[in-house]
Protein backbone atom coordinates (compact mmCIF):
# COMPACT_ATOMS: atom_id res chain seq x y z
CA UNK A 1 0.00 0.00 0.00
CA UNK A 2 1.37 3.56 -0.57
CA UNK A 3 1.81 5.84 1.94
CA UNK A 4 -0.61 9.01 1.53
CA UNK A 5 1.18 11.97 0.97
CA UNK A 6 0.44 14.19 3.86
CA UNK A 7 2.63 17.70 2.58
CA UNK A 8 -0.22 18.41 0.14
CA UNK A 9 -0.27 21.68 -1.32
CA UNK A 10 -4.07 23.25 -1.19
CA UNK A 11 -3.24 26.49 -1.45
CA UNK A 12 -0.76 29.58 -2.40
CA UNK A 13 -0.18 32.73 -0.49
CA UNK A 14 2.03 34.97 -1.80
CA UNK A 15 3.81 38.00 -0.03
CA UNK A 16 5.25 40.90 -2.12
CA UNK A 17 7.90 42.88 0.30
CA UNK A 18 9.83 42.25 3.03
CA UNK A 19 8.19 44.94 5.08
CA UNK A 20 7.84 45.60 8.77
CA UNK A 21 4.67 43.87 8.45
CA UNK A 22 5.45 40.92 6.90
CA UNK A 23 8.80 39.90 8.72
CA UNK A 24 6.05 39.51 11.00
CA UNK A 25 3.57 37.21 9.40
CA UNK A 26 5.94 35.44 7.91
CA UNK A 27 7.80 34.09 11.18
CA UNK A 28 4.01 33.92 12.67
CA UNK A 29 3.08 31.76 9.61
CA UNK A 30 5.88 29.66 9.42
CA UNK A 31 5.82 28.64 13.07
CA UNK A 32 1.94 27.47 13.06
CA UNK A 33 2.95 25.45 9.86
CA UNK A 34 -0.57 25.47 8.36
CA UNK A 35 -1.11 22.50 6.50
CA UNK A 36 -1.35 22.88 2.67
CA UNK A 37 -0.12 26.52 2.85
CA UNK A 38 2.74 27.10 0.68
CA UNK A 39 3.86 30.59 1.55
CA UNK A 40 6.50 32.65 -1.05
CA UNK A 41 7.79 35.65 -0.51
CA UNK A 42 8.78 37.94 -3.33
CA UNK A 43 11.34 41.08 -2.82
CA UNK A 44 13.56 42.64 -4.73
CA UNK A 45 16.30 42.89 -2.24
CA UNK A 46 17.79 40.31 -0.46
CA UNK A 47 17.66 42.57 2.73
CA UNK A 48 14.92 44.58 4.30
CA UNK A 49 16.15 47.60 6.03
CA UNK A 50 14.68 48.61 9.65
CA UNK A 51 13.67 52.35 9.09
CA UNK A 52 13.64 53.54 12.92
CA UNK A 53 17.53 52.90 12.40
CA UNK A 54 18.29 54.99 9.21
CA UNK A 55 18.74 58.34 11.09
CA UNK A 56 21.65 56.61 13.32
CA UNK A 57 23.04 55.09 9.98
CA UNK A 58 23.37 58.12 8.46
CA UNK A 59 24.76 59.73 11.43
CA UNK A 60 27.61 56.89 11.92
CA UNK A 61 26.02 55.36 14.68
CA UNK A 62 25.63 52.06 12.78
CA UNK A 63 26.74 49.98 9.53
CA UNK A 64 24.65 48.94 6.97
CA UNK A 65 24.38 45.44 7.90
CA UNK A 66 23.52 46.48 11.44
CA UNK A 67 19.93 48.13 10.59
CA UNK A 68 19.29 45.20 8.02
CA UNK A 69 17.40 41.97 8.37
CA UNK A 70 18.94 39.18 5.93
CA UNK A 71 15.98 37.73 4.00
CA UNK A 72 17.92 35.10 2.46
CA UNK A 73 19.17 33.68 5.77
CA UNK A 74 15.41 34.54 7.18
CA UNK A 75 13.41 32.33 5.07
CA UNK A 76 15.92 29.49 4.39
CA UNK A 77 15.68 29.09 8.70
CA UNK A 78 11.95 29.32 8.28
CA UNK A 79 11.64 27.02 4.98
CA UNK A 80 10.02 29.57 3.33
CA UNK A 81 10.10 29.97 -0.90
CA UNK A 82 11.76 33.30 -2.01
CA UNK A 83 11.98 34.48 -5.41
CA UNK A 84 14.63 37.79 -5.55
CA UNK A 85 12.42 39.93 -8.67
CA UNK A 86 11.01 42.95 -9.42
CA UNK A 87 7.08 42.91 -9.93
CA UNK A 88 5.93 44.88 -12.82
CA UNK A 89 2.18 44.11 -12.26
CA UNK A 90 -0.44 42.28 -10.44
CA UNK A 91 -3.96 40.54 -11.94
CA UNK A 92 -6.20 40.52 -8.67
CA UNK A 93 -8.83 38.75 -11.51
CA UNK A 94 -6.24 36.14 -13.28
CA UNK A 95 -5.18 35.93 -9.38
CA UNK A 96 -1.59 36.16 -10.77
CA UNK A 97 1.85 38.13 -10.19
CA UNK A 98 3.87 39.74 -13.25
CA UNK A 99 7.46 39.79 -12.63
CA UNK A 100 10.55 41.60 -14.94
CA UNK A 101 12.13 38.75 -17.11
CA UNK A 102 10.10 36.01 -15.36
CA UNK A 103 7.38 33.81 -15.83
CA UNK A 104 4.27 35.14 -13.80
CA UNK A 105 3.70 33.60 -10.71
CA UNK A 106 0.05 32.81 -9.55
CA UNK A 107 -1.82 32.74 -6.18
CA UNK A 108 -4.79 32.11 -4.07
CA UNK A 109 -4.30 34.49 -1.31
CA UNK A 110 -1.97 37.84 -1.97
CA UNK A 111 0.03 40.06 0.66
CA UNK A 112 1.62 43.27 -0.23
CA UNK A 113 3.52 45.02 2.10
CA UNK A 114 6.28 47.15 -0.33
CA UNK A 115 8.02 50.62 -0.20
CA UNK A 116 7.26 53.75 -1.27
CA UNK A 117 8.98 56.80 -3.11
CA UNK A 118 9.54 59.86 -2.64
CA UNK A 119 7.46 62.24 -4.84
CA UNK A 120 8.89 63.84 -7.64
CA UNK A 121 6.14 64.64 -10.21
CA UNK A 122 5.70 68.05 -9.33
CA UNK A 123 9.13 68.96 -9.91
CA UNK A 124 11.11 68.87 -13.39
CA UNK A 125 13.72 67.23 -13.72
CA UNK A 126 13.60 65.49 -9.78
CA UNK A 127 13.46 62.36 -11.15
CA UNK A 128 16.92 61.88 -12.97
CA UNK A 129 18.66 64.32 -11.20
CA UNK A 130 17.72 64.16 -7.73
CA UNK A 131 18.43 61.61 -4.97
CA UNK A 132 15.54 60.26 -2.69
CA UNK A 133 15.32 59.17 0.75
CA UNK A 134 12.28 56.63 -0.17
CA UNK A 135 12.26 53.49 -0.36
CA UNK A 136 14.47 53.07 2.39
CA UNK A 137 16.20 50.07 0.62
CA UNK A 138 18.59 52.26 -1.27
CA UNK A 139 19.40 54.79 1.30
CA UNK A 140 23.26 53.25 1.27
CA UNK A 141 23.55 54.32 -2.09
CA UNK A 142 22.35 57.35 -1.47
CA UNK A 143 24.47 58.35 1.25
CA UNK A 144 27.70 56.84 0.06
CA UNK A 145 27.06 59.32 -3.05
CA UNK A 146 26.51 62.12 -0.69
CA UNK A 147 29.58 61.54 1.17
CA UNK A 148 31.49 61.23 -2.35
CA UNK A 149 29.71 63.73 -4.04
CA UNK A 150 32.40 67.37 -4.77
CA UNK A 151 29.36 69.44 -4.62
CA UNK A 152 29.36 72.45 -1.93
CA UNK A 153 25.97 72.20 -0.90
CA UNK A 154 23.71 69.44 0.12
CA UNK A 155 19.72 70.65 -0.67
CA UNK A 156 17.22 68.51 1.27
CA UNK A 157 13.83 69.28 -0.23
CA UNK A 158 11.00 68.66 2.24
CA UNK A 159 10.75 69.97 6.03
CA UNK A 160 9.26 66.80 7.56
CA UNK A 161 10.17 64.41 9.75
CA UNK A 162 12.29 62.58 7.49
CA UNK A 163 14.12 65.88 6.11
CA UNK A 164 14.97 67.43 9.44
CA UNK A 165 16.17 64.36 10.99
CA UNK A 166 18.54 63.17 7.87
CA UNK A 167 19.57 67.00 7.35
CA UNK A 168 20.55 66.81 11.35
CA UNK A 169 22.21 63.35 11.28
CA UNK A 170 23.89 64.31 7.43
CA UNK A 171 25.39 67.43 9.54
CA UNK A 172 27.15 65.31 12.29
CA UNK A 173 28.42 62.89 9.53
CA UNK A 174 30.21 65.23 7.80
CA UNK A 175 31.66 66.98 10.89
CA UNK A 176 32.88 63.31 11.37
CA UNK A 177 34.24 62.63 8.02
CA UNK A 178 36.01 65.96 8.35
CA UNK A 179 33.62 67.04 4.78
CA UNK A 180 32.83 71.07 4.59
CA UNK A 181 29.69 71.65 3.40
CA UNK A 182 26.51 73.27 3.44
CA UNK A 183 23.58 71.84 4.57
CA UNK A 184 20.02 73.52 2.93
CA UNK A 185 16.54 72.66 4.29
CA UNK A 186 13.95 73.67 1.25
CA UNK A 187 10.56 74.13 3.46
CA UNK A 188 7.70 74.79 1.43
CA UNK A 189 5.46 76.89 4.78
CA UNK A 190 6.78 79.32 7.22
CA UNK A 191 7.53 76.88 10.05
CA UNK A 192 9.30 73.06 9.55
CA UNK A 193 7.04 70.16 10.66
CA UNK A 194 4.17 71.66 9.77
CA UNK A 195 1.96 68.50 10.96
CA UNK A 196 3.21 68.54 14.42
CA UNK A 197 2.81 70.96 17.29
CA UNK A 198 4.49 74.08 17.56
CA UNK A 199 6.74 73.33 20.58
CA UNK A 200 8.11 70.67 18.17
CA UNK A 201 8.74 73.30 15.57
CA UNK A 202 10.05 75.06 17.25
CA UNK A 203 12.48 73.03 19.09
CA UNK A 204 14.10 71.07 16.21
CA UNK A 205 14.61 74.82 13.97
CA UNK A 206 16.60 76.05 16.92
CA UNK A 207 18.51 72.41 16.96
CA UNK A 208 18.91 73.02 12.97
CA UNK A 209 20.70 76.44 13.25
CA UNK A 210 22.93 75.34 15.91
CA UNK A 211 23.93 72.08 13.21
CA UNK A 212 24.55 75.66 10.80
CA UNK A 213 21.74 74.04 8.18
CA UNK A 214 20.63 76.75 6.43
CA UNK A 215 16.36 76.76 6.32
CA UNK A 216 14.31 78.09 3.23
CA UNK A 217 11.01 78.94 3.82
CA UNK A 218 7.93 79.79 2.25
CA UNK A 219 9.49 77.84 -0.98
CA UNK A 220 9.00 75.36 -3.39
CA UNK A 221 11.62 73.63 -5.78
CA UNK A 222 10.36 73.73 -9.49
CA UNK A 223 12.95 72.15 -11.33
CA UNK A 224 16.68 70.05 -10.56
CA UNK A 225 19.24 70.20 -12.61
CA UNK A 226 22.38 67.69 -12.04
CA UNK A 227 24.17 70.75 -10.18
CA UNK A 228 21.90 73.22 -9.48
CA UNK A 229 18.07 73.48 -8.54
CA UNK A 230 15.40 76.35 -9.12
CA UNK A 231 13.37 77.17 -6.37
CA UNK A 232 9.53 79.24 -6.93
CA UNK A 233 11.11 78.85 -10.76
CA UNK A 234 13.36 82.39 -10.04
CA UNK A 235 15.88 81.80 -7.42
CA UNK A 236 18.93 79.28 -8.40
CA UNK A 237 20.80 77.46 -5.65
CA UNK A 238 24.24 76.43 -7.80
CA UNK A 239 27.04 73.78 -7.00
CA UNK A 240 23.98 71.27 -5.46
CA UNK A 241 23.25 67.74 -4.64
CA UNK A 242 19.39 67.55 -4.28
CA UNK A 243 17.81 65.22 -1.98
CA UNK A 244 14.24 64.33 -2.01
CA UNK A 245 11.98 64.23 1.13
CA UNK A 246 9.34 64.94 -0.19
CA UNK A 247 5.43 63.25 0.32
CA UNK A 248 5.07 59.84 0.03
CA UNK A 249 4.06 58.27 -3.35
CA UNK A 250 3.33 54.82 -4.73
CA UNK A 251 5.11 52.92 -7.54
CA UNK A 252 3.71 53.37 -10.77
CA UNK A 253 3.20 49.09 -10.87
CA UNK A 254 -0.30 49.84 -8.78
CA UNK A 255 -1.36 52.00 -11.82
CA UNK A 256 -1.31 48.96 -14.27
CA UNK A 257 -2.81 46.31 -11.80
CA UNK A 258 -6.71 46.53 -11.26
CA UNK A 259 -6.56 46.87 -7.68
CA UNK A 260 -8.38 49.69 -6.89
CA UNK A 261 -6.92 52.67 -5.66
CA UNK A 262 -7.29 55.67 -2.66
CA UNK A 263 -7.07 59.47 -3.96
CA UNK A 264 -3.57 59.56 -3.25
CA UNK A 265 -2.75 56.81 -5.43
CA UNK A 266 -2.13 53.98 -2.53
CA UNK A 267 -4.02 50.62 -2.57
CA UNK A 268 -7.62 50.96 -0.81
CA UNK A 269 -8.24 48.43 1.92
CA UNK A 270 -10.61 48.12 4.29
CA UNK A 271 -10.63 47.48 8.42
CA UNK A 272 -9.23 44.20 7.63
CA UNK A 273 -6.55 44.77 5.92
CA UNK A 274 -8.10 43.33 2.53
CA UNK A 275 -7.94 45.18 -0.46
CA UNK A 276 -11.43 46.56 -2.04
CA UNK A 277 -11.26 45.05 -5.00
CA UNK A 278 -10.47 41.23 -4.26
CA UNK A 279 -11.06 39.84 -0.48
CA UNK A 280 -8.38 37.58 -1.09
CA UNK A 281 -5.71 40.43 -1.34
CA UNK A 282 -4.22 42.28 1.52
CA UNK A 283 -2.44 45.32 1.74
CA UNK A 284 -0.52 46.95 4.73
CA UNK A 285 2.28 49.57 6.18
CA UNK A 286 2.93 52.54 4.08
CA UNK A 287 1.44 50.93 0.46
CA UNK A 288 -1.99 50.92 1.72
CA UNK A 289 -4.49 53.64 2.56
CA UNK A 290 -7.32 52.76 5.11
CA UNK A 291 -10.65 53.74 3.92
CA UNK A 292 -12.31 56.70 5.63
CA UNK A 293 -8.74 56.54 7.56
CA UNK A 294 -6.24 59.56 6.91
CA UNK A 295 -2.94 57.87 8.54
CA UNK A 296 0.52 59.31 7.85
CA UNK A 297 3.13 57.28 6.69
CA UNK A 298 4.93 56.11 9.48
CA UNK A 299 6.73 52.39 10.25
CA UNK A 300 4.22 52.16 13.50
CA UNK A 301 1.65 51.49 11.74
CA UNK A 302 2.84 49.10 9.89
CA UNK A 303 4.43 47.35 12.76
CA UNK A 304 0.86 47.16 15.14
CA UNK A 305 -1.01 46.02 11.30
CA UNK A 306 0.92 43.18 11.24
CA UNK A 307 -0.89 41.50 13.74
CA UNK A 308 -4.24 41.86 12.47
CA UNK A 309 -2.66 40.68 8.93
CA UNK A 310 -1.03 37.61 10.54
CA UNK A 311 -4.14 36.69 11.71
CA UNK A 312 -6.62 37.64 8.95
CA UNK A 313 -4.50 35.48 6.30
CA UNK A 314 -4.62 32.84 8.44
CA UNK A 315 -8.28 33.02 9.02
CA UNK A 316 -8.83 33.52 5.48
CA UNK A 317 -7.06 30.40 4.77
CA UNK A 318 -9.05 28.79 7.37
CA UNK A 319 -13.00 29.97 6.23
CA UNK A 320 -12.95 31.98 10.05
CA UNK A 321 -14.37 35.49 10.38
CA UNK A 322 -12.21 38.11 9.84
CA UNK A 323 -10.84 40.44 12.62
CA UNK A 324 -10.86 44.43 12.05
CA UNK A 325 -7.24 46.51 12.29
CA UNK A 326 -8.63 49.75 14.11
CA UNK A 327 -5.59 52.65 14.33
CA UNK A 328 -4.41 54.44 17.47
CA UNK A 329 -5.20 57.76 17.36
CA UNK A 330 -1.59 58.84 18.94
CA UNK A 331 1.52 57.52 18.66
CA UNK A 332 5.29 57.98 20.11
CA UNK A 333 7.45 60.05 17.17
CA UNK A 334 11.11 60.37 18.11
CA UNK A 335 12.87 62.63 16.33
CA UNK A 336 16.85 62.10 16.35
CA UNK A 337 19.04 65.61 17.01
CA UNK A 338 22.26 63.41 17.03
CA UNK A 339 24.83 62.60 19.61
CA UNK A 340 21.92 60.35 21.33
CA UNK A 341 19.64 62.87 21.85
CA UNK A 342 16.00 63.14 20.60
CA UNK A 343 13.00 65.20 20.57
CA UNK A 344 9.80 63.26 21.70
CA UNK A 345 6.28 63.86 20.96
CA UNK A 346 3.15 62.35 21.72
CA UNK A 347 0.03 64.10 21.50
CA UNK A 348 -0.16 67.43 22.93
CA UNK A 349 3.54 66.17 24.74
CA UNK A 350 6.99 66.88 23.56
CA UNK A 351 10.41 66.64 25.74
CA UNK A 352 14.08 66.46 24.37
Amino acid sequence: MQEKHKNIIKKDLLLIGAGHSHIEVLKYLANLKPKGLRITLVTNDTQSTYSGMVPGYIEGVYNWNQINIDIVKLCFYYKINLIIGQVTRISGKKKRVFLKNRPFLEFDILSINTGISSSSSKIIGAKKNALSLKPISGINKTINVLLKNKNKNIVIVGAGAAGVEVALALSQRFKSNNLKKNIILVCKKDKILSDYPGGVSTKLTKELLNKKVEIIYNSVVTKVNKNNLVINNTKVITNCCSVLATNAAAPDIYKKSDLTLSSKGFILVTNTLQTKSFSNIFASGDIADIENNSLKKAGVYAVKQAYTLKKNILKLYSKKSLINYYPQKTYLSLIGTTNKNAIANKGIFTLK
